[in-house]
């Protein structure tokens, strides 16, 4: 019995310890950051008379990121109109890895002009470099191919098929619109 109580206390100090660990350097890294996302979809059209044409579509997002804990907040800006640029609603992702942060099948949704909106399931994997201070430095990101669960390309006709995308931390003072504070 004794052995037992033993491996129970030694139990809740390991459980201790993990839980007061200092988190990794990268954790909140991407804390404020602004990341420049090219989007590549491939897939059918499918219209009214149900008709298919294949298709490929490439665009340019902008998602800016906020640390809340364990998860990301995030937001997306993209071109709606030629030089109209709108902002998605607040989502969230939550992340695992020590040296990287590795989101597996998350569910988001990217819109553009002419009525495009691709809802799709895709993991990605942030990968952060930091400074010789753990200072953070830059990151980049790819997805796996997604698969879209929702989309057009026009507003009107369904999109089936896949997305990707990839990207790299931007400077707030290069991004392609001015922020509305």
């Amino acid at each position: 019995m004794s052995s037992l109580i033993r491996c129970a206390r030694l139990a809740v100090l390991l459980a201790l310890v993990a839980a007061l660990a200092p988190a990794t350097a990268a954790q909140g890294a991407l804390d404020g950051q602004w990341v420049k996302l090219k989007i590549k979809a491939k897939g059918f059209i499918l219209d009214a008379e149900g008709l298919d044409t294949k298709v490929k579509y490439n665009d340019t997002v902008y998602m800016f990121l906020t640390a809340d804990g364990a998860l990301y907040d995030y937001t997306i800006t993209y071109e709606s109109a030629p030089d109209e640029w709108s902002t998605t609603a607040i989502a969230s992702f939550s992340p695992t890895g020590a040296e990287s942060e590795i989101v597996i099948d998350h569910s988001m949704t990217v819109q553009g002009m002419d009525g495009v909106s691709l809802t799709f399931s895709a993991t990605f994997r942030f990968t952060i470099t930091l400074d010789d201070q753990d200072a953070f430095k830059k990151a980049k990101v790819k997805s796996d191919s997604g698969h879209v669960t929702a989309g057009t390309l026009d507003g009107v006709d369904d999109f089936w098929g896949s997305v990707s995308f990839s990207g790299s931390t931007i400077k707030e003072d290069k991004l392609p619109f001015t922020l509305k504070m």
